[in-house]
């Protein structure tokens, strides 16, 4: 509802703003701001972990068997498979 005032009000798309509540309380605010970041921090850190076991797979089975490489990197061969599809 504070959207619906707000878009009104500046005569405005809803969309175009987000609406971000806080408490009042500075440790809860607080509190709130530092799990936010930290679940932002965890989310790129999953992306990057996710890039450099594509790109490690895809070197590993350049030259050694898509098994093997699942073994040295601690994931199925089914998933490296799946990251590094063999060409053509």
């Amino acid at each position: 509802m504070a959207a619906d005032v707000v878009a009104m009000l500046l005569e405005v798309p809803e969309e175009s703003f987000e609406v971000v509540m806080r408490p009042a309380d500075p440790d809860m605010a607080h509190a709130i701001i530092t799990a936010e970041k930290a679940r932002e921090e965890a989310e790129l850190a999953n992306k990057a972990a996710a890039e450099a076991l594509a790109a490690a797979a895809r070197t590993l089975t350049s030259k050694a068997t898509v098994r093997d490489a699942g073994s040295m990197l601690g994931v199925s061969h089914q998933y490296i498979a799946k990251l590094a599809p063999k060409k053509g």
